[in-house]
């Protein structure tokens, strides 16, 4: 590259996809006596299909693709005592869940050559006694799988509790 901030690769384009979606919802409930009932619900869901190459170069030495994809959910429910008495409290249940999968497949089973040897310059190298350019054939035969799925749950039931006892007394448990 002519620049540090140019990229070479053995294929046209970046070969790249990502999705992204999300979506969030706060509705409150006002019930009986001034209490509230309280819901927030919060989900994503995340796709990327992506093609790289490893070793940065023109040549199909070794190259990756990545398939990702991710979904979570959270729910979280509250009730909530009015404020303006000698007690409040809050309590709610908490609910996340995601689950995600990654498959990246790297290298490949391959036998590269010949790469013809260059001089400083770009020039190819040539011998003179075998009257033929100067290469290498090199045997590559790697391919690497990385397939993993993660599920990940988490539950919680909470409570805060506040007693006035004075107007400028109070404590807090919870």
């Amino acid at each position: 590259p002519a620049s540090p901030y140019q990229y070479r690769a053995d294929y046209p384009g970046t070969g790249n996809y990502l999705h992204n979606r999300g979506f969030s919802a706060n509705v409150q409930w006002d019930i009986a006596g001034g209490y509230q009932l309280k819901s927030i619900t919060g989900g994503r869901t995340i796709v990327i299909n992506t093609q790289y190459d490893s070793d940065g170069t023109e040549l199909p030495i070794y190259t990756a693709v990545r398939n990702d994809q991710s979904r979570s959910l959270s729910q979280e429910f509250q009730i909530i005592s009015p404020a303006d008495r000698r007690l409040d409290w809050i309590g709610g249940l908490y609910f996340y869940r995601e689950s995600a999968h990654d498959l990246t497949t790297t290298g490949g089973p391959y036998a590269y050559g010949p790469f013809y040897l260059t001089d400083a310059s770009g020039n190819y190298l040539y011998s003179g006694v075998t009257n033929q350019y100067l290469s290498l054939d090199i045997p590559f035969d790697d391919l690497g799988v990385f397939n993993s799925t993660n599920i990940s749950k988490s539950y919680a039931a909470y409570g805060q509790m506040r007693f006035k006892f004075t107007p400028k007394l109070q404590g807090t448990l919870g």
